[in-house]
């Protein structure tokens, strides 16, 4: 009898173990969908807009200035993007490239379009609206704005 009990606590924690390191739920795409900027050191102002139909706009204005005007900006496009199931990250289809290997301290003469893939997004947090990481490592991090944000930056 005690070597029946013994067994059940085993694949007890067996059960719990598995459960614990399985893979989280997708993230709910509704908490991603707004605007997000990053600013050059350059002083470029790159600005993601995620839309609910899967697709993103991009626009590169040339300084803070010229976005918070909503002045035309030196760049833009429109791609599609979507939340990998597999690993839980974002790809970006056609997304314009405007600093050479996530690195914002070497802006590139000509934009290039390209496939982002593996974006991890940060949903909101006590500090932060949210953010969306292309490149930790070189800091190219856009946080998300508030609708407020835009007329105060």
């Amino acid at each position: 009898m005690r070597r029946i009990i013994i067994h059940i606590i085993y694949v007890l924690l067996f059960l719990i173990l598995i459960s614990c390191s399985g893979k989280r739920e997708n993230f709910d795409n509704r908490n991603i969908f707004g605007t997000y900027i990053f600013e050059y050191p350059s002083n470029e102002i790159e600005e993601l807009v995620l839309k609910e139909d899967s697709t993103y706009i991009k626009n590169i204005y040339l300084n803070k200035e010229n976005f918070i005007k909503s002045s035309k900006p030196i760049y833009s496009n429109i791609g599609k993007w979507h939340n990998n199931p597999r690993n839980e990250k974002l790809d970006f289809k056609d997304w314009l490239s405007y600093c050479e290997m996530g690195n914002p301290n070497k802006v590139l003469k000509q934009p290039k379009i390209t496939y982002m893939m593996g974006v991890s997004w940060l949903p909101p947090s006590f500090n932060d609206d949210g953010s969306i990481l292309i490149y930790d490592q070189t800091n190219y991090i856009f946080k998300r704005l508030n609708k407020k944000d835009k007329k105060s930056r």
